[in-house]
């Protein structure tokens, strides 16, 4: 998954991104051990070297065939399709790789969120009301203190004519600013859901 994602890399970054960049002597050497295994396993089910070493950097073949659910979020992330958005963000339901630890396994985690939200507020934009809350409520289990998705639901509320909706998503989200935060939703805001 790491080429996959960062295209190539040499020994030294994969160390220090998956390794937390120890140069004990029996963490390089378990990577290397763990980099020849993994190229040995591959190797049994294919008629070329799936993990090339050249120019001192690793990567993956050309001609090995990698799809993962987080570059396919990665890539919609630049989409307007519905089906498109729609695929990828159902492909992302969790953290990626929640139980790796580091710099690397967490960067990526924050870039993979990131575009998890991008594509899901972009199709929240093109969908109906139901697909919408239902898209809300996904990027609410991936980050339930996210502004921008209970905005974007109350958008989605407002364009179906739906007033009840977006008073009660209003009144969940004001709920979830002041137990996490402490904070209220902007005047703006307050105003036209909250009128005292």
């Amino acid at each position: 998954m790491y080429l996959a994602l960062t295209g190539q890399a040499s020994r030294h970054d994969i160390i220090r991104d998956l390794w937390d960049g120890s140069s004990e002597t029996r963490v390089v050497n378990y990577a290397k051990l763990s980099i020849r295994k993994l190229r040995a396993a591959l190797q049994d089910h294919l008629p070329f070297n799936p993990l090339p070493f050249e120019n001192n950097l690793y990567a993956l073949a050309p001609t090995l065939n990698v799809s993962s659910d987080a570059a396919s979020l990665l890539n919609a992330e630049h989409s307007t399709d519905p089906d498109t958005l729609r695929r990828a963000l159902h492909g992302h339901a969790t953290p990626f790789m929640p139980t790796l630890e580091g710099e690397w396994a967490e960067a990526t985690r924050e870039r993979l969120l990131s575009a998890a939200q991008t594509v899901g507020l972009r199709l929240m934009t093109q969908v109906d009301l139901p697909e919408a809350a239902a898209t809300a409520r996904h990027l609410l289990r991936l980050d339930p203190l996210h502004e921008g998705t209970y905005l974007a639901l109350l958008d989605a509320h407002e364009r179906a004519g739906d007033p009840v909706g977006a008073r009660g998503t209003y009144q969940e989200y004001a709920r979830m600013l002041d137990r996490e935060l402490g904070t209220r939703p902007g005047a703006t805001l307050r105003d036209r859901y909250a009128p005292t």
